[in-house]
């Protein structure tokens, strides 16, 4: 399960996730997901976790937005 939560709106979405990693599915999902609350440049937290931070890091290739990724401390 991922979670997306906008600070500023407080909407959440969520999504199932097959696999660990990059999905293209998951992936497809989270851009809509960016797309429709309408900004050009977010920050995306999250933790350490390396299928989590591939699939940011997909994210922020894929869209045409600007990423901004800030990790939780260890």
């Amino acid at each position: 399960m991922l979670i997306m939560k906008d600070s500023h709106t407080k909407v959440v979405f969520d999504f199932v996730v097959p696999e660990k990693g990059v999905n293209e599915y998951v992936v497809s999902r989270v851009i809509s997901a960016l797309k429709s609350l309408g900004y050009k440049k977010v920050i995306i937290r999250s933790d350490q976790e390396v299928s989590l931070i591939a699939l940011i890091e997909r994210v922020k290739e894929d869209w045409s937005g600007e990423v901004i990724i800030e990790n939780s401390p260890v």
